[in-house]
């Protein structure tokens, strides 16, 4: 098993816009745990995490790949936004059409291979986005006195996957075939491909052909006094932990403990809750704010 840390960063102010609060990156940090399969010792772990530091804006996120070349296309997303030049007002949209016009630069098949992305930019406020199932997490005060603060922990992306009704209209629509289980998945017509358990990413150009499209879900925001903290994670971590567990662990160590530290004690309290023969890889970036 291995395991890759990426470097905490340290308190960042970013450039304060003509209107709007100036919003400090207290601390950020990053860990990933590389999956477990007993029938393919030799998986490679195909979650990337990034966090950036831009002249115009702090970015960060986290790409689950799937497919025979999914550790490729994160990677490529990672290195991709890392020369992206963002503007004081990101357009993320406009960044996933680049992504996705640009995968041709990759010298490894891309028709049954992609990958989910969850992206926060921070300037004088808070552009989140997505697509596929990793998720992002507002961490809350809901209220605090002398001996104890309580925390309110929400998802703030959304999650594309058949359950979703309008997602699955699409996927009908467009000529797809469903199986409805545990997961739900996506097929051609007349094919046993792709298989996928999402609606949304980059990649899976034969998927494109049955409605899997890569239009983010798109939310901003400016964060209150309340709002503390962000958790961007792939579904290694949120099918092992519930958002009220991850909202303890977060909230339990944001006054005394750095992100660095909430990233890695995340992704190790998920793996202790995997006990099948095959493990997800768990990654994720908490990001404290102010």
């Amino acid at each position: 098993m291995e395991r890759k840390k990426k470097k905490k960063s340290e308190e960042i102010k970013l450039p304060q816009a003509p209107q709007g609060p100036q919003i400090i990156i207290k601390s950020s940090g990053s860990a990933t745990l590389q999956g477990i399969s007993q029938q393919n010792p030799t998986k490679k772990n195909q979650d990337t995490c990034f966090q950036y530091n831009m002249p115009t804006c702090f970015v960060c996120g986290v790409a689950d790949g799937h497919g025979h070349y999914g550790e490729f296309i994160s990677k490529y997303i990672s290195d991709n936004i890392s020369s992206y030049r963002f503007t004081n007002k990101p357009n993320h949209p406009q960044l996933y059409n680049f992504l996705q016009n640009n995968l041709k630069t990759l010298n490894v098949d891309i028709q049954y291979s992609g990958s989910t992305l969850s992206l926060v930019t921070v300037t004088n406020e808070i552009i989140i986005s997505n697509v596929g199932d990793s998720c992002v997490i507002l961490g809350s005060l809901s209220s605090t006195n002398k001996n104890k603060v309580s925390w309110n922990g929400r998802v703030i992306s959304k999650i594309h996957k058949l359950e979703d009704r309008e997602e699955a209209q699409r996927i009908s629509q467009s000529g797809g075939r469903i199986t409805w289980g545990n997961p739900s998945r996506l097929w051609l017509r007349n094919e046993d491909v792709p298989g996928l358990a999402v609606t949304r990413a980059i990649g899976d150009i034969v998927a494109n052909r049955i409605g899997l499209i890569y239009e983010p879900y798109v939310y901003s925001f400016i964060p209150t006094f309340e709002d503390k903290w962000l958790v961007v994670c792939s579904d290694g971590v949120t099918d092992s932990l519930s958002i009220e567990n991850i909202t303890k662990i977060v909230g339990l160590l944001w006054k005394n403990a750095s992100a660095q530290t909430a990233a890695e004690k995340l992704v190790n309290e998920a793996r202790k809750c995997c006990t099948s023969d095959y493990v997800d890889d768990t990654t994720c970036v908490v990001v404290y704010i102010n």
